[in-house]
C-alpha cells in the first residue's frame, strides 16, 4: 500500500506537478516536501495536500497508519500521554503525603508553643 509519503511523492510524480508551485499551494517550502517523511508530518499538513490534489485524506491515511497520524496530529504518542499521567498522579501523591507531614508537625509545633 505504502507510506503516507509514498503516495504524497506518487501522486506529484504521476500529475508532473512542478515541486516548487506544489510546496507554495500548501504553504511549505520546496526543501519541507524533499524532506517529509512519516515520522515528522503533520496532520495539517496531510489535509493540505489532499485538499491540493483533491483526494480524501482517507487515500494517504490507512488503518495502519492512522494511530501514527493522530500521534503526530498532537505530537504527543498515547503511550507517552499515560507515561505522563501516571508520573503527576505520583507526584500529587507526593505532595499530598508532604503536606499531610508538614501540617502534622504544624499542629506540634502549635501545641509546644501553648
Amino acid at each position: 500500500m505504502g507510506t503516507v509519503t509514498d503516495k504524497i511523492y506518487k501522486e506529484i510524480k504521476s500529475r508532473n506537478l512542478n515541486i516548487t508551485e506544489f510546496a507554495n499551494a500548501i504553504g511549505l517550502s520546496r526543501d519541507t516536501i524533499y524532506n517529509l517523511s512519516d515520522e515528522t508530518i503533520k496532520y495539517a499538513t496531510i489535509k493540505k495536500i489532499a485538499a491540493v490534489l483533491k483526494l480524501p485524506i482517507s487515500f494517504f491515511i490507512n488503518d495502519e497508519t492512522e494511530e501514527k497520524q493522530k500521534n503526530l496530529k498532537t505530537g504527543i504518542k498515547k503511550d507517552t500521554v499515560t507515561e505522563l499521567l501516571e508520573k503527576q498522579t505520583r507526584l500529587l501523591n507526593e505532595l499530598k503525603s508532604i503536606n499531610t507531614d508538614l501540617k502534622q508537625e504544624l499542629n506540634k509545633s502549635k501545641k509546644k508553643s501553648k
